[in-house]
C-alpha cells in the first residue's frame, strides 16, 4: 500500500542536535511502503538547502534510527553494500535524488522494519543535512480478506486520503468433499449415479483436479468448486477418489472412498 509524501525539509545537523519530534506512519505487513515528509522553513531554499549546492554531487542516505548510525542504514544511494542486511534489495528512492525526490520505497514490509526513520543528504565537501522530524513507522499485520481500509496522511500544510480494499492471497485451505442425497456416506448402489463436490478456500482461486487410480477424471482452472459425477455406477468404480487443489501459494488434497453395493 503506497503512502506518498514529498521530500522533507533539511536542517543543518551541526545546529540541530536535539532529539527531534516524531511523526507516526502505519504500514501493512508484506506491503510496499513509500516513506516521505513534507515540511518547509523560511530560512532555507525551496530545495531545502542553499542554491549553490544545486549542481553539486550528492549522496542520499535513509537511516532506520534516530541518528546517523552506520549499522542502521536502510538505503544508500552510492554504496548499497553499506545497507543493513535486512534492507538489501528491498529499498530504493521513488525518483531522482537530484530532483529532490528522496521518498523511500520499502518493498515487502516486515515486522522488523518498524521504528524511526530519517533522511540525510551529503554533498561533496562538508555540506551535510538531516531531514527532520524523524518518522516513526508502525507495522501491522492484517489478515482479513476484502476488508475496507482507509489510508490517511496528514502534514502541516497538506493531507491526503485514499480508500482501499485489502486483498489477501493465500494457499488452498479447508478443502471439503460433500455429496448430494443420492450418495449416503460414500455408498452407492450399482446402477445408480454418484456425485461428489470438492470445495476449497483460496485466493487466487485454485486449479482443481479429481483423480481415481492415478487417472485424471475432471479438472478446472481458477475455480474453488469442482463436481465429479459417475453415471451408472459399477463395481469397477469403487475405490478412492482424490481432489487436489493448487494455486501459486500451495496445494491441498483430500480423498473420499466410494463403496458400491450390488443390487
Amino acid at each position: 500500500m503506497p503512502i506518498r509524501g514529498s521530500c522533507p525539509c533539511a536542517r543543518w545537523d551541526k545546529v540541530h542536535s536535539h532529539q527531534p519530534a516524531h511523526k507516526s506512519l502505519p504500514a501493512l505487513l508484506e506491503s510496499r511502503l513509500l516513506l516521505g515528509h513534507a515540511e518547509r522553513r523560511s530560512d532555507i531554499s525551496p530545495r531545502g538547502y542553499a542554491s549553490y549546492l544545486n549542481n553539486k554531487p550528492r549522496t542520499g542516505i535513509w537511516y532506520n534510527s534516530e541518528g546517523n548510525d552506520p549499522r542502521s542504514v536502510a538505503f544508500h544511494s552510492d554504496n548499497p553494500s553499506l545497507e543493513s542486511t535486512k534492507f538489501r534489495h528491498r529499498t530504493w528512492l521513488s525518483g531522482n535524488l537530484r530532483d529532490d525526490d528522496c521518498s523511500l520505497v520499502i518493498d515487502n514490509v516486515m515486522q522488523g522494519d518498524a521504528g524511526p526513520y530519517f533522511f540525510r543528504v551529503e554533498f561533496t565537501g562538508s555540506d551535510r543535512f538531516n531531514y527532520l522530524p524523524v518518522t516513526q513507522l508502525h507495522v501491522k499485520a492484517l489478515t482479513h480478506h476484502e476488508q475496507n481500509l482507509t489510508c490517511r496522511v496528514t502534514y502541516p500544510t497538506v493531507s491526503s486520503e485514499q480508500n482501499l480494499i485489502l486483498t489477501v492471497q493465500y494457499a488452498p485451505r479447508n478443502l471439503s468433499i460433500t455429496s448430494p442425497n443420492n450418495v449416503n456416506n460414500s455408498v452407492a448402489k450399482e446402477g445408480n449415479s454418484a456425485a461428489f463436490l470438492c470445495s476449497i478456500h483460496s485466493n487466487p482461486a485454485s486449479n482443481l483436479t479429481w483423480r481415481h487410480l492415478n487417472d485424471t477424471l475432471n479438472t478446472t482452472r481458477s475455480s474453488n468448486e469442482l463436481w465429479m459425477k459417475i453415471l451408472g455406477v459399477t463395481r469397477k468404480d469403487a475405490g478412492d477418489y482424490q481432489c487436489v487443489a493448487e494455486n501459486e501459494h500451495g496445494t491441498a488434497e483430500e480423498s473420499v472412498t466410494l463403496i458400491v453395493e450390488c443390487e
